[in-house]
């Protein structure tokens, strides 16, 4: 099974995927079919928290569904795909998203969403495929960076900072366990005092010859 498209929502200059239904295509008069197998509800969203508020401000959605409508004579009605305006601007047609898609841009729809908005982003484990195959609920553990946000009728009453992303540099500087070294600013060592006890480098070398190796 193809790993679903997740709906995205901007906040405070990060890309976060979001958990919770925040729209429905539905309730607008928008009915979207299935037929992208990398989206079987039909549908995209881009939400973004501006200035404290909610709003929808980017809608992709497949090709509408069809109805049968016929005149009074029994005959049927076809009507070029087309959907209605949202927000008061109209869907574009696209192409290389999702199969024959649709998009509504800067709509900036205000929603009224009460509850706890989850907010996940930087996903671990990608460079294991396998891992991602048909996983469309992935757990909060999944993710690097997590946010949940408490929503009052659209309006951001409070932050939980769930899980904080590591710095990537800082991590680095941890590992500089040996710092590089430039040999010629060492300063010079100071020499080592002469002593009446202190013996000289052939002292020590004829410690270590057998007898009759000093005529040889």
């Amino acid at each position: 099974m193809t790993t679903q498209l997740q709906h995205g929502l901007s906040y405070q200059g990060e890309v976060f995927d979001v958990r919770e239904g925040l729209f429905s295509p539905d309730e607008h008069g928008l009915h979207p079919g299935n037929d992208s197998s990398a989206c079987w509800r039909g549908w995209q969203a881009h939400y973004e928290i501006r200035d404290g508020q909610l709003l929808l401000t980017t809608l992709l959605l497949a090709q509408p569904m069809q109805f049968l409508e016929f005149d009074d004579a029994g005959n049927e009605i076809s009507k070029p795909p087309r959907y209605p305006a949202l927000n008061g601007v109209e869907a574009v047609r696209l192409s290389g998203h999702m199969d024959s898609s649709w998009a509504f841009e800067d709509v900036d729809l205000p929603l009224d969403y009460s509850g706890t908005l989850t907010l996940c982003r930087l996903p671990r484990h990608l460079d294991v495929p396998d891992y991602w195959e048909a996983r469309d609920n992935p757990d909060l553990d999944d993710f690097e960076h997590v946010v949940q946000l408490t929503l009052d009728k659209g309006r951001v009453t409070g932050e939980v900072l769930v899980r904080e992303p590591v710095d990537p540099v800082a991590e680095e500087d941890d590992l500089l366990l040996f710092a590089p070294v430039d040999i010629d600013a060492l300063p010079e060592p100071d020499p080592i005092p002469s002593t009446a006890e202190e013996r000289s480098l052939e002292d020590l070398f004829n410690d270590f010859l057998l007898p009759g190796d000093e005529d040889k």
